[in-house]
Parts: structure tokens; C-alpha cells; sequence
């Protein structure tokens, strides 16, 4: 299988600390989402009236606000001790009102996080809670009543009760507002009936009946008019409602899940954003961000057009949108009347119009939607949920379908039932004996299934035109799929299970289990040898379906970054990708990144992907790990001011029962050498306990401080390399400012010892960064350049001019430019001096090359904490498997993460990179030079070193492919502090 998938999840967050665990335990992989029960979502997820925040809630009651621009995690609110019901900002966004079922209101200080007060006084489950616009009052309703409470005082002003007369209560209310200048409280209720009420006199001063104004199922206010009047959303309107006048202007509007094209070529993934692959390369076509939506949960549902040029996407409110399949743009959106989201969709056989079903079961009302995806228009709607026959003949005129007999079974049914919604996945009740039932594929041409409630145990019933043929005995079946042969059936549950079947004999075959949550999406292969699925876990998992076994697991994040995992823990990831990731190992929960040098391994993950024939496993973290130490800055104390700029910084490593093989300290994040020039490091061991695991290790560092903030981060390692969650200190230098210089490593090799070695533009390449740097290096007091061309660049003299570097300050900025021939051979990378004649030669190249290992001690004694790495290598005579690059990302990505630098490097084909002549430059250097130029710096005024991965990660593979017909992907790895290199404006 040439294939890798990705799906996305909201909001993933890194959780730390770290106490003593059992290795004996079994480690459990997961992803640690924001909220790990979406259950509690629902109605708790608000946006601030500004719009810079979210605040959701878990069931659990805990709140956590998230910053939208760049979708961190800011704060988390604990304090509740049960799922919430509401949210509501103020409308300065200074605080937060949540309301539980623990029948408390509490209200929270956003900038700090911080509970000020909790409002008792509700007896009943509390719906929801709105603050007045001046933020003095805030209202709260129960089935029995609303409150009215002083935010500054907790205290309760006022109770509005229900009309006892005529047994009215509050339970079909469904929103409220405060009128802008705070003199009135307004409710709506699902029934349509609108009261006003005065604040200060709690008199219910304006009634109206919702049936002398309009028709609509859940209303919800949007707000006030400019002129006083109150807007209300309705199912399939938008109500201007004057109050005191009870007149009403009434305007209609027309306002994860996966899916497979129908030529079996694509795969459309996403839980909100979504990203189109191609099933033959596995190679990603576009990727979507979430399209914007009012509720905030985006169009999270889509489906091919037959003739699979177009994607439609649907889900969230009443939103259709029309994508390119090539391209991935809009071509145009599709807006409905109706206030729920669309439940389905389907398309016509000729592509021409699209069905969108909205459907409120409570209400026992549906509208579907007939869309002409040409002209983006609205050409016709059914409202009345019973009216079938107008359904049958809108899908009849759509899918010209002859299976008359499955649509006079769905006649028959419609006869004995309270009501009926005939589309992809109706529901529909059954009122002689009290059953709902959900209809699965109305437009299969062989048969037609009925999911049997009550919910906790389904049935699944199957029939062809005339006859019921089998029923399944089934979990909570929610979620189905069948392949194209109708050989097989899936069944997915919120069990955290997927079922396998025959088709249509019901035979059960087999049992799926490995999701941690509900299944939300299902799919075969189009060879029908294995399964995509997806679930509440944030994960999508590929089956093998002769075995059941798990192959692999993909998961992607809302800022970009993704992991692709197998069952043994080996896994590929984006740059910054694992740390969303975590494992735990009884009640101790580590990131996936402390087991990045034993696991991470992009050409194990891509083989198994392929199907290929992969060595024997070496690791396999189900088997358990060596904990970790526990490790600590132990002096000096943080937030230390100091005057002078050397520091003593003491860590202790505790051995938790894993051992202790190494500890790392990095400065600003750039690693601690042993032999750093000014560093000095004493280990002190601490001689055992009695108790197993109970040995410490000490070491000392006198180090130099720059100026301003310094950060120091310790990790360690235990016996089986498994790293611990780092510790953290921060400490402050006052003296006056250090001047700043720049050295630049200059490596070229155009001329080998071996002429079939020879390359056109590595020399010149580095004479071109070099210069840029000569006459654009106005940011450093001073810049220094080596330089070391083709003979002169041998393996001795490459390593002299590295410990030359270590003569540099701290607050200096070094870059090491490399360019030659690279080879990989296991786990590391090797460059090619110039004296190597037979980089084909194992032997030879680990001799005579200068090994990624080697590069990172010397890195790692460079005094400068900014540093950048450039390598732009030419694969040398060796034959390119079918995972070129991944064996250069794992060494190159572990040479980042242990020394704390940054790296950009390109690896390719012989001179694929290098024999442009029109750029004058290899494609890597040129386009490493457009970004220097100016055009990485975006909208600001220099270009930083993140600004340029940036830009070199996006333009590189755009270039390669215009020139050379094959897109290059560079390795990008970003582990030091960001600094500017030049200024362009």
C-alpha cells in the first residue's frame, strides 16, 4: 500500500511532569487532545466577542481557553465537578460565566485564569447563562426559572417565574439577550413564544404567540438591530421582531470523516480541516484549513462528485461549500434556510445537482435541499417532514433510479411511522412499537439496511427490493461501510469497536479493537484488503483485513504538524509533531518525543505503508520501557538575577528504575557540550540506596550567561535511551549588552579525488551564501568566514575549522554551510571530504566521512547558542530505494535535537539539484538565497531563521518540480532559539 493518510483533531496540547513509574507496566500510546471526551463539547464551546478566544469544556467540568490565531492552549479553568451546560464572555471578553450540572454558575478572570466567585441558588440543571452588555448583571436559566445575579456581588437580585396559571415553565426556553441598553430581558422558546421582561421591575411586560409571527423549530437570537428591533434566527428565516409593536418582518435565507472517489484514486481525510491524498503514492495532493464557521466546529463532513472533480464539504450549520478535487479551491458555497447542520448528502449520477438533508429529530421536522452545483442555486426544498412522496420524486428526478421496490418499501414504513425523513441516513419513528430507526444507503441498487434502536443495542436489519434477507446481530452500530463488491460489511461503535462481516449473509468474521474512543468514520480500500477508520481518539488507524491486526496509525494537528505510527511504537513525524503525542505507563504520562532516538524511524514506517518486507523489529515499546530519570535544576534558584556573567548550574538525575546513561543541559536551547570552551562540568555521584531505583547522579556547569534571559533545560536518558520530560529554569543577566558576530563554515565541493565525483555548483554555492553574508551582514558587529573549496576541504581540515568555532561567544551567531556529496548508512549520515573515492564502500565512508555522531559533538562544543546548519548534498553513486530522504531525516533531525540547532538540509539524486544553469545556482541555494533576499521575511523587516525554514520548506518543492519535474522535500529541524539574519527593509 503506497499510501499515507493523515486526520486532524482540535486543539492537541502536551501535558508534563513526571513521578516514578512502573517499566513493568504496559505503555499505552495516546493523543492528548484538549478534551479527551467530546461528549461534553456540545453546547460549552464559546468564542469570545472579539474573537482571540475559545473556551471549551470537557465532561469533566474542566474549562480550557485556547488562543484561536495560533490555536495554543492558554489556561485551563478547574473547578466544576461536572459537565457544563453554557458558556458566556462578557462583553469586554475581561471574563468567563460557566454554568454545570453540578448546578453551579461560577465566573472566571480570563487574563489570569483564576476563579473570582461561584453564584448558588439554583435548584434545578442550570441551561444556560448570558451577560448584560455593561457586565453588572448576568441572567440564568433552570426548567422552573431565571435569575438575575450581580456579577460584582455574587448576590441574587431577582427571580422571573413561570406562569402557574397556565403550567408554563422555562424547560422549552432556548436562548436569551439582553437588550443593548440593559433595561430588558428577552427569551425565545423552541415553540416560538417570545417574552420580554424588565430588569429592574421583573414585570413581564411583552408576550407574543410564536404562531402569529412565523414557523421556526429552535430559534436562537442573533441580536439587536440598530433600530431596537430583535433578531431572530429561525429554521428557515431570519426575524426582524419589534416588541412592543409584536410586529414581525419575516426574510428567508438560502444560506473524522472520510470519503474515497469514486475512481478509487483519492482519499478526502479530516475532522475540520481536511487533506486530499493520493491512494497510489500516498503522497498528500492539498491539504484545507477548516473553512470559518459561526459555532466554531467548521464544515467537518464531505463527499466526492461521481465524476470525482469536485469535493463538497458540509456538517456544520447550514453551509455547503464546492471544492477543485485538482486544485483544492473554492468554487462555491452553498447556503441553506435551515438553522441545523446538514446530516447528509448526496449527489446526482451526472453531477449536476446535489441533495442536503437538516434534520431535527426532536421536532420531527426536515428540510432537504435540491442544489443545481452549476449556478450555486437553490432549485428546491421540502420542509414538511411527511410529505414523501415530493421526496421520492425530487430523488427520483436526481438519481433517475429504477429500484421502485425500495421505494415502496420505504412507503410502507412511512404508513406505520409518526414521521419520516427520506435521505442518506434518515431517522424515522416507529409509533407501534415505540422504535427509531435510521436508514443506511437509499441509493444502493441491491439492497437497503434499517438500523433498529434502542441505541444500546441496534439491530441491523438487510434487505433487497422485496424482502428482508438477514438481520446482524450488532453493537451500537453507528457508523457502517460496505465494499463496492457488497463481498464485506463494517459496523462501527461507540464500544471503541469495529465489526467485520459478510455481505449480505450477515456472517460475522471478525473484531477490530485498538481505538481508545467512539468510531466516527469507516472505509475499505479499494482492493478491499484493508480498512481506514477513524474515532474520537484522534486518530484514523489502517487494518489489515485478513488478520484484524492494526498496521498503522495517523494522526495530524490543527497547527500543521502530524505523527504516522506503528503498532511496535516506530513512527515518522512533522518536525514539531510528536510532542502532541504521549504515552503512558501506569499513572506517569510522557511525550512520544522522550522516545524519539529509539523510535523514530520514517523508512521502517514508509515500509510497512508499502507493504514491503521489513526487518525483524528491534524494539517494540508494548513490551514495556526503562523509566526514565527524574531530573532537576537544583541551583540556582529561578529567576535569578546575576551581574556578572558566569553562572555554576547544578543538576540532579534520580533513577527511577530505568538507570541513568546520560544528562543534557541546554542554554537557550542549544546543548551543553563536555568540551565547550568557558564551560566546566564536575559530575557528582551520589552513591545508591537501599531502594532499587534509588541512585542520583549530580553535575555541575560553570557557565557564561548572555544578556537578558537565559533559559536552562535539563533532560536525561535512561539505560534503553528513553529521555525524560525536561526541567526548566530561567535565570537573568544585568551587566551591559555584548557586541554580536557572525561566523560562517563555509564547505564546497565542486572537484573529488575521483572525477565521477565532480560537481557543478557546491563551490559556487557556498561562495554565494558567503557573499550574501559579506555584503548583507548589517545586523553583526562583525563577520568572520572559513572557507574550505574542493581539495583543500578534506575530512582534517573540516574538523579543525569546526573546533576553531568553539572560540566563539555565547550571544554570537555561527552558520555551517555544507555542500557535497552525502550518503546514509543506518541510523547516520556522512558527509564526503574531498580525499573519499568510493562512497559506495560502507567500509570507506564510515572511515573517511565525517558522521552526523561526529558533527554533533563538535556542534555541541561551539561556545555560540545561535546556531544554523545548511547542507545541500548530492546523493553519490549509490542506488536511491524508494524512501529517499527519510534516511537522512532520522539522522539529521537526531543531529538537531542533540545539539539544539537548526537545520535545513537537501538531499538528492546525484545533481538534481544542482544543474539548473538559468538560477545560476543548485535550486536549494537559490532558494535559500530568494528568502535571505526578502522574501522570507513576509510582512516584517528581517528574516529570521524560523521565517526562512519557513520559506524553504514551502518554495523548495515548488522550484524543484518546475525545474526538474520532481518536487525535492528538505529536511527541516528546529530545536535552538529563533534570531534574525538579515535585515531587508
Amino acid at each position: 500500500m503506497k499510501r499515507i493518510f493523515q486526520i486532524l483533531c482540535a486543539f492537541a496540547v502536551i501535558t508534563s511532569g513526571l513521578s516514578p513509574a512502573i517499566a513493568a507496566e504496559k505503555p499505552e500510546i495516546f493523543v492528548q487532545l484538549g478534551h479527551t471526551d467530546f461528549s461534553g463539547l456540545g453546547s460549552s464551546v464559546v468564542f469570545s466577542h472579539a474573537g482571540k478566544y475559545l473556551s471549551s469544556a470537557g465532561s469533566s467540568g474542566a474549562i480550557k481557553l485556547w488562543e484561536v490565531e495560533t490555536g495554543r492552549e492558554i489556561k485551563t479553568l478547574l473547578g466544576h465537578s461536572d459537565n457544563l451546560t453554557s458558556q458566556a464572555f462578557s462583553h469586554d471578553d475581561r471574563y468567563l460565566l460557566s454554568v454545570s450540572l453540578d448546578k453551579t454558575i461560577k465566573l472566571w478572570d480570563v487574563s489570569t485564569g483564576k476563579e473570582i466567585r461561584t453564584f448558588i441558588g439554583h435548584k434545578n440543571l442550570v441551561k444556560f447563562v448570558v451577560f448584560s452588555p455593561d457586565g453588572k448583571t448576568a441572567a440564568s436559566l433552570d426548567s422552573k426559572e431565571i435569575k438575575l445575579w450581580d456579577i460584582k456581588t455574587g448576590r441574587e437580585i431577582k427571580s422571573f417565574q413561570g406562569n402557574k396559571h397556565f403550567g408554563e415553565d422555562f424547560i422549552a426556553i432556548s436562548s436569551m439577550i439582553f437588550s443593548p441598553d440593559n433595561k430588558y430581558l428577552v427569551s425565545i422558546s423552541s415553540g416560538g413564544k417570545i417574552v420580554a421582561w424588565e430588569v429592574s421591575s421583573g414585570a413581564r411586560i411583552v408576550q407574543i404567540d410564536r404562531f402569529e409571527l412565523f414557523n421556526a423549530t429552535s430559534p436562537d437570537f442573533l441580536g439587536f438591530s440598530s433600530d431596537g428591533k430583535v433578531i431572530i434566527r429561525g429554521m428557515m428565516e431570519i426575524i426582524f421582531v419589534d416588541l412592543f409593536a409584536k410586529k414581525a418582518k419575516i426574510i428567508p435565507i438560502k444560506s473524522s470523516v472520510i470519503d474515497v472517489s469514486r475512481d478509487e484514486k483519492y482519499v478526502l481525510c479530516g475532522m475540520g480541516d481536511f487533506e486530499l491524498f493520493d491512494l497510489n503514492t500516498g503522497k498528500k495532493v492539498w491539504d484545507l484549513q477548516r473553512p470559518p464557521s459561526k459555532d466554531g466546529t467548521g464544515l467537518f463532513r464531505a463527499s466526492f462528485s461521481p465524476d470525482n472533480k469536485f469535493v463538497l464539504l458540509y456538517g456544520s450549520e447550514n453551509i455547503l461549500k464546492l471544492y477543485d478535487r485538482t486544485t483544492g479551491n473554492e468554487l462555491r458555497s452553498f447556503k441553506s434556510e435551515v438553522k441545523s447542520p446538514s446530516r447528509a448528502v448526496a449527489f446526482s449520477k451526472d453531477g449536476e445537482y446535489a441533495v442536503s438533508r437538516f434534520i431535527d429529530v426532536e421536532a420531527k421536522e426536515s428540510v432537504i435541499n435540491l442544489w443545481n452545483l452549476h449556478k450555486a442555486s437553490l432549485d428546491g426544498v421540502i420542509n414538511e417532514t411527511k410529505q414523501l412522496e415530493q421526496i421520492m420524486r425530487m430523488l427520483k428526478e436526481v438519481e433517475k433510479s429504477k429500484d421502485e421496490e425500495v421505494y415502496k418499501k420505504a412507503e410502507k414504513l412511512r404508513e406505520e411511522s409518526e414521521y419520516y425523513n427520506y435521505a442518506s441516513g434518515t431517522i424515522f419513528h416507529d409509533k407501534n412499537n415505540n422504535k427509531s430507526y435510521r436508514m443506511d444507503s437509499p441509493f444502493r441498487t441491491n439492497t437497503i439496511i434499517f438500523y433498529e434502536a434502542p441505541m444500546d443495542k441496534i439491530g441491523i436489519t438487510i434487505w433487497d427490493k422485496k424482502r428482508e434477507i438477514n438481520k446482524l446481530s450488532a453493537h451500537t452500530a453507528e457508523i457502517t461501510a460496505y465494499t463496492l463488491s457488497d463481498k464485506y460489511a463494517l459496523t462501527g461503535s461507540k464500544d471503541k469497536t469495529i465489526k467485520l462481516f459478510e455481505f449480505p449473509s450477515g456472517r460475522y468474521i471478525r473484531t477490530f479493537t485498538g481505538h481508545l474512543g467512539e468510531i466516527t468514520g469507516l472505509t475499505f480500500s479499494p482492493d478491499e484488503k484493508y480498512i481506514l477508520s477513524a474515532s474520537t481518539d484522534g486518530t484514523t488507524r489502517l487494518w489489515d483485513i485478513s488478520t484484524g491486526k492494526e498496521i498503522a496509525q495517523f494522526i495530524s494537528f490543527t497547527d500543521g504538524e502530524w505523527v504516522v505510527m506503528t503498532p511496535e511504537g516506530y513512527f515518522n513525524t512533522s518536525p514539531n509533531g510528536a510532542k502532541h503525542l504521549n504515552v503512558r505507563v501506569g499513572n506517569n504520562v510522557y511525550s512520544v518525543d522522550n522516545f524519539y532516538e529509539k523510535f523514530f524511524n520514517p523508512v521502517y514506517v514508509a515500509s510497512v505503508l508499502q507493504g514491503k518486507k521489513v526487518e525483524a523489529v528491534v524494539a517494540d515499546i508494548r513490551k514495556g520501557i526503562l523509566t526514565p530519570p527524574d531530573v532537576k535544576i537544583t541551583s540556582p534558584e529561578p529567576n535569578s538575577s546575576f551581574s556578572t556573567d558566569t553562572v555554576t548550574i547544578t543538576v540532579s538525575a534520580k533513577d527511577t528504575g530505568g538507570g541513568i546513561d546520560e544528562i543534557r543541559l541546554y542554554h537557550n536551547g542549544k546543548a551543553i557540550g563536555e568540551d565547550t570552551r568557558g564551560v566546566k562540568i564536575v559530575p557528582k555521584p551520589v552513591p545508591a540506596s537501599s531502594k532499587q531505583g534509588g541512585s542520583e547522579r549530580i553535575k555541575t556547569y560553570t557557565v557564561a550567561l548572555v544578556d537578558g534571559l537565559n533559559t536552562f533545560r535539563a533532560t536525561a536518558f535512561s539505560k534503553d535511551r528513553t529521555e525524560s520530560n525536561p526541567h526548566e529554569l530561567m535565570v537573568k543577566l544585568t551587566a551591559a549588552s555584548k557586541e554580536v558576530n557572525l561566523y560562517i563554515l563555509a564547505v564546497g565541493i565542486n572537484k573529488y579525488k575521483n572525477p565521477a565525483l565532480n560537481l557543478n555548483y557546491a563551490e559556487p554555492d557556498a561562495r554565494g551564501i558567503v557573499n550574501f553574508f559579506r555584503q548583507k551582514g548589517g545586523l553583526f558587529k562583525k563577520v568572520t568566514v572559513i572557507e574550505i573549496y574542493d581539495e583543500k576541504a578534506t575530512r582534517e581540515t573540516i574538523i579543525s575549522k569546526l573546533k576553531q568555532l568553539q572560540n566563539t561567544q555565547p550571544q554570537d551567531a555561527v552558520l555551517i554551510y555544507l555542500a557535497g556529496h552525502g550518503e546514509s548508512i543506518g541510523d547516520k549520515w556522512y558527509f564526503i571530504p574531498h580525499e573519499l573515492t568510493y562512497p559506495e564502500r560502507e567500509k570507506d565512508v564510515k572511515t573517511k566521512g565525517i558522521s552526523s555522531d561526529e558533527f554533533s559533538g563538535y556542534i555541541r562544543n561551539i561556545t555560540a547558542q545561535k546556531m544554523l546548519v545548511l547542507i545541500d548534498a548530492c546523493k553519490s553513486g549509490a542506488v536511491l530505494v524508494a524512501f529517499r530522504g527519510f534516511e537522512d531525516r532520522k539522522a539529521l533531525s537526531q543531529l538537531s535535537r542533540s545539539t539544539g540547532v537548526h537545520i535545513i538540509a537537501a538531499s538528492s539524486k546525484d545533481q538534481f539539484a544542482a544543474e539548473v544553469k538559468e538560477l545560476g545556482h543548485g535550486v536549494f541555494t537559490y532558494t535559500l538565497l530568494e528568502g535571505l533576499k526578502g522574501k522570507a521575511a513576509g510582512k516584517g523587516e528581517t528574516v529570521t531563521v524560523r521565517k526562512l525554514m519557513g520559506y524553504i520548506e514551502e518554495k523548495l518543492p515548488d522550484i524543484t518540480k518546475k525545474y526538474k519535474q520532481e518536487a525535492q522535500f528538505p529536511v527541516v529541524d528546529s530545536k535552538g532559539m529563533d534570531f534574525p539574519l538579515v535585515i531587508v527593509k
